[in-house]
């Protein structure tokens, strides 16, 4: 045979054609047109929010701090119920896990959750006395019992109410009882919470802390 048959078989023979086919249509794939995204309708609905866009979403208003309330100078009546129960939540400085605080005009309120049924009462340990008074009050909440499992009780508390203003140097304590086990054959007093409230002359406003 000669070489130009030679060379006209070879390029002609099977694997030869199915090597030029299969050249051709990946030359044919690359070359075809990407299509395009159909233009959004008016009616279609938004993409959703990606997770960071949900982060960065603002979070809702919190009570404002007990150390930016700053009460009116006024003297005015200790707050009937109604009052108290309409009365704007204040943040602690520092929080506690069973105690909130709330403010009408120049009082606070400091109330406490009873979470061992141990409250024995309230004393004032600095300052005056004047205007403070305690009441007592149920709410609801979760327990353990004596398994572990939790379980619906109603607890005991206090609120604390005093007014705050401009020269006070005052010291509450929560106090209940405590036993002091083996050792001795009576109970003893021990401090759930303490309050201190303090209004300089000259400062602002008052620094209240619950400790």
């Amino acid at each position: 045979m000669k070489h130009s048959n030679l060379r006209r078989a070879l390029a002609f023979s099977p694997p030869f054609l199915a090597l030029l086919a299969f050249f051709s249509f990946a030359v044919a794939e690359e070359a075809a047109p990407v299509p395009l995204a159909a233009p959004a309708s008016a009616g279609a609905a938004p993409p959703p929010a990606s997770a960071a866009a949900l982060a960065a979403a603002p979070a809702a208003p919190s009570a404002p701090s007990l150390g930016e309330w700053s009460p009116p100078e006024a003297t005015s009546d200790k707050p009937t119920a109604e009052e108290w129960e309409k009365a704007a939540p204040h943040e602690l400085l520092r929080p506690h896990e069973h105690c909130t605080a709330a403010a009408v005009r120049e009082w606070l309120r400091v109330s406490c959750k009873d979470p061992g049924d141990a409250f024995k009462g309230v004393r004032v340990f600095g300052g005056s006395e004047t205007d403070v008074s305690i009441t007592d009050f149920k709410v609801k909440g979760k327990s353990k019992d004596s398994e572990g499992k939790e379980v619906d009780k109603t607890f005991d508390g206090l609120h604390v109410v005093f007014p705050v203003r401009k020269g006070d140097r005052r010291v509450v304590s929560i106090v209940n009882w405590a036993s002091c086990g083996w050792k001795c054959w009576y109970t003893r007093e021990d401090m759930f919470v303490t309050i201190s409230e303090l209004w300089l002359p000259g400062e602002e406003r008052p620094t209240i802390v619950l400790h």
